[in-house]
């Protein structure tokens, strides 16, 4: 048996490297080469969550590219938008997911590999990484069968898919990157992350966003703010550019951009 698992580490190490190379033979793989270079030149949009977001400008993206993820779902019986492509990467995204219904979620939804249990096709997994000893951190991914790099928010992992695709004008709307928290302690713990029951906050775009008794996770601001700077520095370096039009909210890594200007009515 434990030559049969070393056997099988084997020939992955052997399907990742020629993959890498450009050669890839796992359908997995060939998905990922699929979605390489397929929006080449284009523009898209990362939805953020936040309390500036309105559901007015949602319908004003229709038909743009858009990265959208954990539960912007709440927002389809009050628009007609759907995004492009989806992302969860939370722990608790199996608890969350639970709560949507019917329709679909992106053409393509994105989730870490421990989160293979989730229903939501079509999806493509990837392996989420966090070196900390990187310097700077985080790493930014240039190729998803690498793995994605971490930076304690789902919109970094975005602007790494974006990349993958072409992108090389994007914007971020939605994205305040300013919470309050509630003025309780964490009902639990794992490594630096505190996880939290829903009380009295209200970080998001609806006031529903999370019910009482809800857990989540306690947002890791200056981690954010790092690993948006590792995404600028990434995109700047290639000569793609990344735009804040957030109504509002405090993320200043960015160029600051009008919504209103840059949308069309």
């Amino acid at each position: 048996m434990l030559g049969l698992r070393r056997l099988k580490r084997v020939r992955d190490r052997a399907f990742k490297g020629m993959a890498l190379a450009g050669f890839p033979i796992r359908s997995s793989d060939r998905q990922w080469y699929g979605l390489k270079n397929k929006h080449s030149g284009e523009r898209a949009f990362i939805i953020g969550n936040g309390p500036s977001l309105l559901l007015k400008d949602l319908d004003r993206l229709s038909g743009e590219i858009t990265f959208a993820a954990n539960k912007v779902f709440l927002a389809f019986e009050k628009t007609r938008w759907r995004p492009t492509y989806y992302c969860a990467v939370d722990s608790l995204a199996p608890e969350f997911l639970g709560d949507f219904k019917g329709g679909g979620l992106g053409q393509i939804n994105f989730f870490p590999d421990y989160l293979t249990g989730v229903e939501a096709p079509p999806s493509m997994y990837f392996r989420l990484r966090d070196d900390k000893d990187a310097s700077p951190w985080p790493r930014f991914s240039r190729n998803p069968i690498a793995g994605i790099m971490q930076g304690y928010t789902v919109t970094y992992i975005c602007t790494q898919l974006a990349f993958w695709m072409g992108i090389r004008e994007l914007y971020l709307v939605g994205v305040d990157c300013n919470y309050t928290m509630p003025e309780t302690k964490p009902v639990s713990k794992k490594g630096s992350i505190e996880v939290f029951a829903k009380t009295t906050e209200q970080n998001y775009f609806l006031p529903n966003y999370h019910s009482t008794g809800e857990k989540f996770c306690r947002p890791m601001v200056q981690e954010q703010v790092l690993a948006y700077e590792s995404a600028k520095r990434a995109y700047e370096a290639r000569g793609w550019r990344i735009r804040n039009a957030t109504r509002g909210g405090a993320l200043d890594v960015f160029e600051r951009v009008d919504f209103d200007e840059v949308v069309e009515t």
